[in-house]
């Protein structure tokens, strides 16, 4: 009736691999809910390839969805990642790295057709840090801490006239 995760890097963690696609399409779609940490991050560098596509993921401790370099401080980009169809709500972490989508040292990203709300006070609906030619496409966020969608420098804490509860 369920599983309990420790605090590793996500529920599902995929690290340094390249082209993982999952779809929750078929079966009722894919949930992921409850994770001690983030719900699923892709941790690489370089051309990725991977893709989240038709899932649920909710109460993460951390971000809901996390990509992010394992260079950054180099930095050596991670590349080529597809979010799309992805609705994400409530993490449990107030800080922009913990918003439900989390994007870092990142470039080529596409998030489409992602619904995004409930993240805590200075979360993020959807935090893109750091990244280049990365694309929000047809998303929806509400009611999240912070910005709906934040883009912006790594560690990006500053006071800005965002809007807020974007559609």
């Amino acid at each position: 009736t369920g599983i309990s995760v420790p605090d590793y890097g996500g529920f599902i963690d995929i690290i340094r691999r390249d082209y993982i696609v999952i779809d929750g399409v078929l079966d009722n779609g894919i949930k992921i809910q409850d994770s001690g940490m983030n719900g699923i991050r892709i941790y690489d560098s370089g051309i990725n390839g991977s893709e989240l596509r038709n899932l649920e993921i909710y109460n993460s401790q951390r971000a809901n969805v996390k990509v992010a370099s394992a260079e950054k401080y180099i930095p050596v980009y991670i590349g080529n990642v597809i979010i799309y169809n992805v609705e994400a709500h409530k993490t449990n972490s107030g800080y922009d790295t913990s918003s439900n989508i989390t994007v870092r040292f990142a470039e080529n990203i596409l998030i489409e057709n992602c619904t995004v709300y409930d993240a805590p006070e200075h979360a993020d609906g959807i935090n893109i840090g750091s990244s280049n030619n990365s694309w929000v496409e047809n998303c929806t966020a509400y009611s999240n801490g912070e910005q709906g969608i934040d883009v912006g420098i790594d560690g990006d804490f500053r006071t800005r006239d965002d809007a807020y509860n974007n559609t």
